[in-house]
């Protein structure tokens, strides 16, 4: 079975010029991640134990950063089904997708359309096509053994991956 970049349930943690922020587990991390790791403001805030900053402005501010990203994420993917060619992709459309998910696509419209929701997992297809979006890499750290899965690393070097753990 395929392991999940990332686990239901778990925190997703960004690294930031060496520092770990936790990040709220709420389907939203790993465009959380990314959001803090754009802004100053977001990666100093006062966070409680869930990894929720304490100010309602800057929690606003992630949560919209972070949705706006999906959504952008979304549009791109929905741009280039075809053009990128991910019809390529229906045989292996849910062996990234844990099963424990009961998700089963049948088509990559539809599992874009899943996306689409904020609290929806995300896996490779996606995590690549944030890097597209981004046009920089992103490396995901994996915590059952710290390798490193990188993502779109020779398409735009030299920019400076995102990394999240």
């Amino acid at each position: 079975m395929p392991t999940s970049v990332f686990p239901t349930g778990g925190d997703a943690l960004v690294l930031v010029d060496r520092k770990v922020i936790e990040t709220n587990a709420d389907g939203r991390c790993f465009f959380r991640s990314i959001a803090i790791s754009s802004d100053n403001d977001l990666q100093s805030t006062e966070r409680d134990a869930n990894g929720i900053s304490k100010d309602v402005h800057l929690r606003l501010r992630e949560q919209f950063k972070a949705d706006g990203l999906r959504a952008n994420v979304v549009q791109h993917m929905l741009e280039n089904i075809r053009t990128n060619n991910y019809t390529h992709l229906e045989a292996a459309l849910n062996s990234d997708m844990p099963r424990l998910l009961g998700h089963s696509f049948s088509s990559v419209e539809e599992r874009v359309l899943h996306m689409s929701s904020p609290k929806a997992s995300i896996e490779e297809l996606e995590i690549v096509s944030t890097s597209d979006v981004l046009k920089r890499p992103i490396h995901v750290t994996l915590s059952a053994n710290g390798n490193v899965i990188r993502y779109n690393d020779a398409k735009f070097a030299p920019a400076p991956p995102v990394m999240v753990l």
